[in-house]
């Protein structure tokens, strides 16, 4: 997305953010994703998401 040049996002979740927060909270929750149990179907997805993201990064 980034490569887009685009100044704000739409994702699937939350709200219309700009690319630099997007970035940081994408790299935030990967790294500890303590911080986001707020969310909704934080217990469903959580360790599926990171580990879905750390498969596909090792195998780019």
């Amino acid at each position: 997305m980034e490569a887009t040049g685009a100044a704000h996002i739409v994702s699937g979740h939350g709200h219309v953010t700009t690319m630099t927060r997007a970035r940081a909270d994408t790299y935030d929750y990967l790294r500890d994703q303590s911080a986001f149990a707020y969310l909704e179907q934080f217990e469903a997805l959580a360790g599926r998401n990171a580990q879905t993201a750390f498969q596909q990064m090792g195998w780019e």
